[in-house]
C-alpha cells in the first residue's frame, strides 16, 4: 500500500481524522472509501498488452495436470493393485515458470518482475537463438531460447525504480543490466511490482 502523509491518503483513498488510532497490536486507519484489492504479479503479467510475446510464452507454459493426492479414488485395478481415480477430480493448473523460477501467484513472497516489449523481446530472441541451435528441431530451439530470455527476469523483493540503475543478479546467477530509463510501464501488485 502507498501511504502519502502529505495528502493523507492510502492508495489514493483519503484518511479520516484522527489519522492513526493506536491499538494493542498495531495502528488503525479509517478510510473514506474501500481500498480496491490489487492483482498479483502473475495476473498483471497475464493481462499485459504491451509485452504480448513475452507473456504469451509464459502463459503457454501452463497446463492442467493430474494430482492423485486430491483426486477421488473410485476403485482398485484388479491386475496391478493400484488405485483407480476419477481423473476429473484431480486436475490442477501447473506452470513450469511458476514451478521452477518464481511462484508469482504466491502472496507470501514479494517479487520484482520484468516483461520485455515485443520489439525488445524479438531483439533478445535473435541474439540468443544461435546459442540454442545445436542440431535441435526448430520448435525445441525456439522453446529453449524463449526460456533463457524469461527465466532471469524475476527477482526476490521489491525493487523501486531508484534501485534499478545497476546490474541485478538473477536466481540462476545471471547478470542482468537494468536502467530505469528503459522502463515504459510500472504496475504495483499485491505481491510485488511489474516493470515493462
Amino acid at each position: 500500500l502507498e501511504e502519502d502523509n502529505v495528502k493523507k491518503t492510502i492508495d489514493g483513498v483519503r484518511l479520516l481524522d484522527p489519522l492513526d488510532l493506536p491499538a494493542t497490536n498495531g495502528v488503525l486507519h479509517v478510510l473514506e472509501a474501500p481500498l480496491s484489492p490489487r492483482k498479483n504479479v502473475w495476473q498483471l503479467i497475464e493481462e499485459n498488452q504491451t509485452a504480448k510475446k513475452h507473456n504469451s510464452f509464459l502463459k503457454n507454459l501452463g497446463k492442467k495436470v493430474f494430482d492423485p493426492s486430491i483426486a477421488t479414488q473410485t476403485g482398485v485395478n484388479p491386475v496391478t493393485g493400484r488405485p483407480v481415480y476419477d481423473t476429473l477430480s484431480g486436475l490442477v493448473w501447473r506452470n513450469a515458470f511458476t514451478d521452477h523460477v518464481a511462484d508469482l501467484l504466491n502472496e507470501d513472497s514479494v517479487f520484482t518482475a520484468f516483461l520485455l516489449t515485443d520489439q525488445v523481446y524479438n531483439m533478445q530472441f535473435d541474439r540468443y537463438r544461435p546459442y540454442f541451435n545445436a542440431g535441435l528441431n526448430q520448435a525445441k530451439t525456439d522453446s529453449l531460447t524463449n526460456w533463457s530470455i524469461c527465466k532471469d527476469l524475476v527477482f526476490k523483493g521489491y525493487l523501486s525504480t531508484d534501485e534499478l540503475n545497476k546490474t541485478l543478479i538473477s536466481r540462476f546467477g545471471v547478470k542482468v543490466p537494468v536502467s530505469s530509463a528503459d522502463i515504459t510501464e510500472t504496475y504495483k501488485g499485491s505481491n510485488g511490482i511489474l516493470y515493462v
